[in-house]
């Protein structure tokens, strides 16, 4: 994120090296990305589940069920937490496969270090919640179309590789 005024009393910062900000009060600030979780969820036919988002940004648009972490939350526990939030549903922690983590810039202030897991297994009916309008199966090629929200370099030949032929790995 480019800052110019420190969040605490308005002063221009300065900036110290790639992350660490001063303004003339003293005040620090150390600029992270946010960090954030994406769940693929696979169903036996080999179509991934997509929610349809129910705000800004990208209102309308299709996503991966996911949020940030919160304060103190590993990328697994926001997995659970998240997945609970939006669709109703609980998993393990156990069931949550990593196979990408990637840093995307979401625009010029906005960056988001992001886990997406691989999710074969839950308990429970999908149902949208939370910040979630609707849940569509569909097949992976989806995550090319205009109609999906964010970039996730490099996801889509991993997810083909899971869900090619619908031979869709059980553990």
């Amino acid at each position: 994120m480019k800052l110019n005024y420190c969040p605490e009393c308005a002063a221009p910062l300065t900036k110290l090296n790639q992350t660490d900000y001063r303004c003339a009060n003293g005040h620090g600030y150390h600029n992270n990305p946010h960090a954030a979780c994406s769940i693929i969820f696979i169903n036996d036919r080999g179509e991934v589940l997509f929610s349809k988002r129910a705000h800004n940004p990208q209102q309308g648009k299709y996503d991966f069920p996911g949020g940030f972490l919160n304060h103190d939350e590993d990328p697994y526990q926001a997995a659970v937490r998240e997945v609970q939030e939006e669709l109703g549903v609980t998993l393990k922690q156990e069931d949550l496969r990593l196979i990408d983590s990637s840093l995307n810039q979401y625009d010029e202030n906005d960056t988001a270090a992001d886990f997406a897991f691989v999710c074969l297994r839950w308990e429970g009916a999908m149902r949208p919640a939370d910040d979630v309008a609707a849940v569509e199966w569909k097949p992976i090629e989806f995550l090319h179309s205009s109609e999906f929200a964010w970039p996730y370099p490099y996801l889509y030949d991993k997810l083909k590789k899971i869900t090619g032929n619908n031979d869709v790995p059980r553990s």
